[in-house]
């Protein structure tokens, strides 16, 4: 199967059970946004967990390289 269509993708994505759907990304994404007070950041997990509490979005982008993820940031 060709996932690279975007047709195909769509379809195996409609296919996914909700908790699949929580986990698409889960050992590979970390999602940067503001956190507490301000200018921290928090490093969640792909299903929406806190990983760390940083002290800016910096820190955060080096602890998800650091744990082999790769750093989202969400606005």
């Amino acid at each position: 199967m060709n996932t690279q269509n975007p047709d195909n993708i769509r379809d195996a994505l409609a296919k996914l059970s909700k908790q699949d759907f929580l986990s698409v990304g889960l050992d590979q994404l970390a999602y940067i946004r503001p956190h507490g007070k301000k200018g921290k950041a928090g490093l969640y997990a792909a299903n929406g967990h806190l990983i760390f509490e940083t002290p800016d979005a910096d820190e955060a982008v080096i602890m998800a390289r650091q744990n082999n993820l790769h750093p989202v940031t969400v606005h």
